[in-house]
């Protein structure tokens, strides 16, 4: 990849970009703000492929599913997830920068892929990133000093921010979800009853789509958790936050804390909920939800603006590069091991996508071969 020697430049990266949520559009959002800040922004993931592989080249952003073949030092920013920094190299060339800032940014407190490093994160980081309180106690429990743990709970980018107004009349009720429990989609069935505008969005849903502003916007009271928590809160559409584990229902003063604290994730309560409940909650109580939405104190709000959290990012003034090389040689042995593993992750990784790919690519055929077989009986 043919970087250029002049402009400021940024790396992200994770361990996929295929489906479109979580960790991966907190990826491509950043890679996005850098990229109008005016940064060469390129993205690096262990696999690539569609439907989010189209996404980002429509951005214009370069993307690579070979880490291996960046230099860290090439860059000024690195923003690094699942274990994909020991599979950069760490070489002083003519076109390395001075100083590099290291980013290792942290979106699951279960997740073992979001688990610390143990060799280059402590050496390396300059911004230790959590996406929650919970995310950041369970980085406490595995040896990160909780002093350099800084708070990024998956902030909004500004578009969604245009849209926010007082909520309207309750006409469309969208769910996000990849993985939507029953109880939500037998909930939109009976709220489809009651003659609402309702809509899956998702893998089994009615549509699989990046979140766009339009489509909150568009939307007057959203069933989901995570990510798209912070879209609605900024768009002004009151939230229901229930889904795999359950969830506290419509956002209120009483429940926003601890609800966040867990990346609004459902978590907090481990209160489980029927179709019929869910129906009547989001019916019954929109109204107060919605007051609540647009009341929320400025000083929260202000945490979930992606913009200031990245801006604080790029005026962070990291060691020299010199320094980092003196570290980084002086564990040369146990840089490799970690090496090692991040190999196997990858190769792993790789694996399962590449399966996945290959069985979606034979049920599209099936679905094709079906369909002309019903077209020749229909003809006939």
């Amino acid at each position: 990849m043919q970087l250029t020697t002049d402009r400021k430049k940024a790396l992200l990266c994770t361990n996929g970009i295929v489906e479109f949520g979580g960790a991966p559009i907190v990826v491509v959002e950043v890679a996005e703000y850098l990229a109008s800040r005016g940064f060469e922004t390129v993205i690096a993931a262990n696999y690539v492929g569609d439907p989010f592989k189209a996404e980002v080249e429509r951005t214009g952003i370069s993307i690579t599913d070979d880490p291996g073949t960046l230099n860290a030092f090439d860059f000024d920013i690195v923003w690094l997830q699942n274990h994909i920094a020991p599979l950069l190299r760490y070489e002083l060339t003519t076109g390395s920068k001075k100083r590099t800032t290291f980013v290792f940014a942290h979106f699951s407190p279960t997740g073992k892929l979001a688990f610390p490093g143990p060799i280059l994160q402590p050496l390396l980081a300059d911004w230790t990133l959590a996406n929650s309180e919970e995310t950041k106690s369970n980085l406490v429990q595995v040896g990160v000093p909780e002093s350099d743990i800084c708070l990024f709970p998956n902030p909004a980018p500004a578009a969604f921010w245009t849209y926010r107004k007082p909520p309207s009349d309750l006409r469309v009720v969208r769910a996000i979800s990849n993985h939507a429990p029953v109880e939500v989609t037998e909930a939109l069935k009976i709220l489809g009853s009651m003659g609402l505008a309702v809509e899956l969005v998702g893998k089994a849903g009615q549509s699989y789509q990046r979140v766009s502003p339009e489509l909150i916007a568009e939307t007057s009271a959203l069933i989901t958790i995570g990510k798209s928590v912070q879209y609605a809160i900024a768009s002004g559409v009151p939230t229901y936050v229930y889904d795999r584990f359950g969830g506290p229902g419509y956002l209120s003063q009483d429940n926003f804390d601890i609800a966040a604290a867990t990346n609004f994730s459902g978590r907090c309560c481990k209160r489980r909920a029927n179709a019929a409940m869910i129906a009547s909650e989001i019916v019954d109580g929109f109204s107060r939800a919605s007051r609540y939405v647009m009341a929320i104190p400025a000083g929260t709000l202000s945490k979930y603006r992606l913009e200031p959290h990245i801006d604080q990012i790029i005026n962070t003034t990291a060691k020299p590069n010199a320094e980092r090389l003196a570290s980084l040689t002086a564990q040369m042995q146990l840089l490799r091991r970690e090496h090692a593993m991040a190999q196997l992750i990858r190769g792993n990784f790789r694996s399962v996508k590449l399966r996945d790919a290959q069985v979606a690519k034979l049920r599209r055929d099936i679905q094709a071969l079906q369909a002309r077989r019903n077209g020749g009986a229909h003809a006939t």
